[in-house]
């Protein structure tokens, strides 16, 4: 499991709470796609799409930030 930091959890926390959720389990706690899809009763589109999303937001974060 990778390492996050303040800075990361920060970004993580100010996501649209679904988004929150998937990224959460699956990059906090190193739950399988599959293994989220079980646990919040979402198909796996789903979840691949939510996290997708996720990320694009925080990488938008982080490039404002960079400017």
């Amino acid at each position: 499991m990778a390492t996050v930091t303040c800075q990361t959890q920060d970004f993580i926390v100010e996501l649209p709470s679904q988004e929150y959720e998937v990224v959460s389990y699956r990059y906090l706690n190193g739950f399988s796609i599959c293994q989220i899809s079980e646990e919040t009763q979402r198909p796996i589109g789903t979840i691949t799409k939510q996290l997708s999303r996720a990320v694009h937001r925080m990488r938008e974060i982080v490039a404002e930030l960079e400017r």
